[in-house]
């Protein structure tokens, strides 16, 4: 008999529903109770069901808003009127709760149903105490953007204000996520007969699982729930199915399909007025209020009207999505035949272009921001301040951060930042390699004037950090599109050491995070610790984006080009020996390395720590490029053959005071060389993988600044 009643439910529904619409307030939902008195309910049923699968920050739940078309599929059978609302954003979840407050629940004898699918979170407030959260669309991580996420997500104290606002005296909410019960605990429903109390104002809730449990996308308390409704759930057999039933039901059919990994919660509201009655579906047993019941016959007409009327809806419905269809098609045909027109257009207008001398096109004028070029030893609270400080993208550190930049494409293999006064390579120079042969791969790439340059260097953190962008790129990478990046992690200058474990930090394009990696072999371990692999895009300082042009030499004086930096005029020569000149201006030539050196050291010394900004400030012949040299550099000017002034074995145009003389060392370490012995030293302990050097503190020795590309 059971099985007769579940096969007739959704026609017996479908008939109520229709056949009362005309005359709403004399005709409505009534129940028999137990002892067979006639207990009116609602006029009618409505429903709001919320599905969201494609989130925008949390990870997509592909099946949460088919779940809820599913849903509202089920009930709109079972005769109740239904508004679905899919994949909302925070404002269009707000509209439509409070169009289930104010359209909906403001008649007073009417069943509200509401149903989401979808995230939930639990925050633990001050006072220990959980509260539970639902998420739309657009709703921020709470953990990434607290602020937002409040400003975002909806919280069980807004659904339960919202159930208290509805007029309607009976309102169930259903919720497929987990978040905390807390608002639910202190008033469990238990099935009871029903009886004139179950009519009653009543607000119940029925959640997935508890705070500490995921929902799986493949929702078992959605097939539960619809195979409750089906008659499963109707616990006492006397054809209702009650808000306590269902609650109970799918507590225990969840709990049970699930091998005990989600734990439904349901109860009714905390409040005496409001948890006295019980949400009632009807289950075949509906009769009309104040009439008579029909006859058989009428009975089975009505039946085969109701029948006949539900197919001619579902060909209606059927009819106005092929419709939809077709005019979703004519237009994308239409768009289709606008794009290849445009198309057409432009290459008309480039071959147009390509026929005419290029115009030098005015572009307006940016905020230039001074980036750090020197290497440096960072801790993660360094990292962490210095991409807030910029406002750089970093996914887990500012997902809220933006670098502006103004990118040039030189057309030569070579993109400059003007905002950051930097030239990178469009490309990447070594897709795979360690810290260690990159390092020393790009002091030899120096020499040879790479893209017409010689200059170039692993970028610092910062300079790195200031190419992450907060969307992807054609190729999935978080860098600008005008890039040619195909690596993942890239290197950077920048370490974090601890003694011989040298890490130095890099940025993965592909995830948008900033990351360690190893640098060097780990000796004092066992088996010793990896070398990890990075890419390598390389980078140079430039003082005049505008200006700036490939080096350019004088066949006279092997000067720098008057344009290169903005020099305004070329240096005397006043005296040659052997590849050195010596200019006015105190700087020397080496025309070997095409070098350009200071003609004096700093004369009383620099601490270690202060050497960043003595070269910073160091502006020597007008020219804003000078650096600490490196090891090697340096041993291109000691000649044990001669001797300055002072008695070091160097050119007598350099005039230098100490012995030993400051140089930038591989993986951001600082080192020195001698120009009495030719040794050389390193300032901070390091892993001695290309030379041996010896570990020493020098107080005061002296910085000889370089500038490259000459």
């Amino acid at each position: 008999m059971k099985k007769s009643i579940l096969v007739f439910l959704p026609l017996l529904l479908t008939s109520l529903f229709i056949s009362h619409s005309s005359s709403a307030t004399t005709r409505g939902i009534s129940v028999v109770s137990k002892h067979g008195e006639n207990l009116y309910l609602y006029k009618d049923y409505q429903a709001l069901v919320v599905g969201v699968s494609n989130y925008e920050r949390w990870p997509k739940l592909p099946n949460a808003a088919a779940d809820a078309m599913e849903v509202a599929d089920r009930l709109d059978k079972m005769g109740v009127q239904i508004k679905l609302v899919l994949n909302p954003s925070y404002r269009e979840l707000k509209t439509a709760l409070t169009e289930m407050i104010y359209v909906m629940g403001r008649e007073e004898n009417r069943g509200i149903l509401f149903y989401y699918a979808g995230h939930g979170e639990t925050e633990t407030l001050a006072d220990g105490t959980k509260m539970g959260y639902i998420i739309p669309k657009d709703c921020p991580l709470l953990r990434v953007n607290p602020m937002g996420f409040a400003n975002h997500a909806v919280s069980m104290k807004e659904i339960e204000s919202a159930s208290m606002r509805i007029r309607s005296k009976h309102v169930l909410m259903l919720f497929d996520s987990c978040f905390s019960g807390a608002l639910f605990a202190l008033v469990r429903a238990v099935p009871h007969d029903i009886t004139e109390k179950s009519t009653l104002p009543v607000r119940q809730f029925i959640t997935a699982g508890r705070e500490d449990e995921e929902v799986p996308d493949q929702s078992m308390f959605k097939r539960c729930l619809l195979i409750g409704l089906e008659g499963d759930a109707d616990l006492t057999g006397d054809g209702y199915i009650t808000g306590s039933e269902l609650g109970m039901y799918l507590s225990d059919k969840v709990v049970n399909y699930t091998n005990r990994q989600q734990h439904p919660q349901y109860g009714k509201i905390n409040n005496p007025d409001l948890d006295r009655g019980d949400f009632i579906f009807s289950l075949g047993r509906s009769v009309v209020a104040s009439e008579p019941a029909p006859s058989i016959s009428t009975t089975s007409e009505s039946l085969r009207l109701a029948e006949e009327r539900a197919k001619l809806e579902r060909e209606r419905r059927e009819l106005e999505e092929l419709k939809a269809l077709i005019e979703e098609r004519k237009r994308l045909i239409e768009e289709g035949e606008r794009l290849k027109s445009q198309k057409k257009n432009y290459e008309k207008e480039n071959l147009l272009l390509a026929s005419k001398p290029p115009k030098e096109k005015s572009r307006p004028s940016v905020r230039r921001v001074k980036l750090r070029s020197s290497p440096k030893d960072l801790s993660d609270s360094d990292v962490r301040n210095m991409i807030e400080k910029n406002n750089f993208y970093a996914k887990s550190i500012n997902e809220g951060g933006s670098f502006l930049n103004d990118f040039i494409h030189n057309n030569d293999g070579t993109i400059t930042d003007r905002a950051a006064g930097l030239m990178w390579e469009e490309g990447c120079f070594l897709p795979e390699t360690s810290f260690l042969w990159a390092e020393n791969s790009v002091s030899k790439l120096n020499y040879t004037g790479y893209l017409g340059y010689k200059d170039w260097r692993i970028p610092t953190l910062e300079e790195l950090c200031s190419l992450l962008k907060a969307s992807k790129n054609e190729r999935g990478r978080y860098i600008a599109s005008v890039f040619d990046v195909e690596g993942n992690a890239f290197w950077t200058s920048d370490v974090k050491g601890f003694g011989y474990q040298l890490s130095n930090y890099s940025v993965d394009f592909t995830s948008g995070e900033v990351e360690c990696r190893n640098a060097t072999e780990n000796y004092d371990v066992p088996g010793r610790r990896q070398v990890s692999m990075g890419a390598v895009k390389l980078v140079r300082s430039v003082n005049n984006p505008s200006a700036e042009k490939k080096t350019v030499t004088s066949p006279k004086t092997g000067t720098a080009d008057s344009t290169k930096n903005g020099i305004p005029s070329k240096p005397n020569e006043i005296a040659r020996h052997g590849n050195f000149i010596a200019y006015s201006d105190g700087t020397v030539l080496d025309t070997k390395t095409r070098l350009m050196w200071a003609a004096k050291d700093d004369g009383k010394g620099v601490m270690e720590g202060a050497l960043e900004e003595y070269i910073q400030n160091y502006k020597v012949g007008g020219y804003e490029d000078w650096r600490l040299p490196t090891v090697d550099e340096l041993e291109t000017l000691y000649n044990p053959e001669e001797k300055n002034n002072k008695g070091y074995h160097i050119t007598k145009f350099i005039d230098i005071g100490r012995e030993w003389i400051w140089a930038s060392g591989l993986l951001g370490s600082v080192d020195a060389l001698s120009f009495e012995s030719g040794g050389t030293a390193i300032m901070q302990g390091r892993d001695n993988y290309l030379r041996h050097y010896q570990t020493v503190s020098f107080e005061g020795t002296s910085v000889l600044p370089v500038r490259s590309g000459h």
